[in-house]
């Protein structure tokens, strides 16, 4: 996988309800799904060639939710944000 997904949550109890989704935007199909279930912090791979978007839904805790996308080859940040951004 090209990609890292680091989740961070400020409270450190998980995302609370937040939910990320990897969409190929070509498709507009969901390629995968997920979330940090409990903790401060957690990474996902995301996969696939191509363009993709990342969302991250709100949650119980938006304020709480951020998430950067770091680039493994070359470990370079490609995008970060929180809760309802893409």
């Amino acid at each position: 996988c090209p990609f890292t997904l680091n989740m961070v949550d400020s409270w450190g109890d998980g995302w609370n309800g937040a939910e990320w989704t990897w969409t190929e935007d070509s498709t507009n199909s969901d390629a995968d799904t997920g979330t940090l279930d409990t903790g401060a912090s957690g990474t996902a791979p995301l996969c696939g060639g191509g363009c993709y978007t990342l969302s991250v839904g709100d949650g119980s805790f938006p304020s709480e939710v951020s998430w950067t996308i770091v680039k493994d080859d070359t470990g370079q940040e490609e995008a970060s944000g929180g809760a309802g951004e893409s």
